[in-house]
């Protein structure tokens, strides 16, 4: 099924199906892997598929997303379940510092992306993604910037 949702903020084509189904079957890959894990480290179940689910959903969005901001938002709901996932093992002291590490890691990228982003909005005064255009027919030249 092709087609725009929610104003135009994501579309559903080819492009967007695929990364969705690879995101899907790498998360039905980590179901499986990860009960055992879960079972020998004694780890609660539930909370740990609702995060898993959070993070595939977020990169549904990433990839389906048609403007900057809605792709941020997907990048956000998949980062902040990792930061999670990352500290799962609350009682583990390296599961505790990897989860603030990464999280700190996160907040800086975070941030110089939502700078950037300020900046490509404010040339553009647009909120899409710039689609890449050849000059010419002829040539495989991808340099010109064409603002839609």
């Amino acid at each position: 099924m092709r087609g725009r949702a929610f104003g135009g903020l994501v579309q559903s084509d080819s492009f967007s199906f695929f990364f969705r189904l690879l995101v899907g079957t790498v998360a039905f890959l980590v179901v499986l892997a990860a009960g055992p894990y879960l079972e020998r480290e004694r780890l609660p179940f539930a909370e740990f598929y609702a995060l898993l689910l959070f993070a595939t959903a977020g990169m549904g969005v990433l990839a389906s997303a048609q403007e900057l901001l809605t792709a941020f938002i997907g990048l956000e709901m998949s980062s902040i379940s990792s930061y999670i996932l990352a500290g799962y093992r609350r009682d583990s002291l390296k599961s505790s510092e990897s989860a603030m590490k990464y999280f700190l890691l996160g907040s800086f990228a975070t941030a110089f992306f939502l700078y950037g982003l300020r900046w490509c909005t404010a040339r553009a005064e647009r909120r899409c993604w710039p689609r890449w255009v050849p000059r010419s027919s002829s040539t495989a030249r991808f340099s010109s910037l064409d603002w839609p």
